[in-house]
């Protein structure tokens, strides 16, 4: 009896270890911020790019993790993925803003140029 309950414990130990999934919500929500950072663009901005590429990272660490049978740790991973998506969405996007501001600065230092031209006699 013994030896049946311990071989059923440890059974049961190894098909949860084995059974780890992939936590679908938050990789989902992880997915979801990387395409949105992905969708504004951060070819402009290197540290968008750097935390655009450790949710990536993250992602697949994650995966790893899920293998090992850690859903723990691939939960924490994806949670880290979607961090860092969402921080190079807000990165990007201020510097596109800033990039705006610059352009919109150049022109309007243009039209004083020409008013001041066309004020001249």
């Amino acid at each position: 009896m013994k030896t049946w309950i311990g071989a059923s414990l440890f059974s049961s130990a190894l098909v949860g270890c084995a059974s780890a999934q992939m936590p679908d919500a938050e990789l989902t929500e992880a997915k979801s911020a990387v395409r949105a950072a992905e969708a504004v663009g951060v070819e402009n901005a290197p540290q968008a790019r750097l935390h655009l590429k450790m949710a990536s990272n993250q992602i697949e660490e994650a995966r790893r993790h899920v293998e090992d049978g850690n859903e723990a740790k691939a939960r924490n991973a994806l949670e880290r993925a979607q961090y860092d998506a969402e921080l190079a969405l807000s990165l990007a996007q201020a510097q596109r803003t800033l990039d705006e501001l610059k352009e919109a600065k150049k022109e309007i230092a243009e039209l004083q140029e020409r008013l001041q031209g066309d004020n001249q006699p």
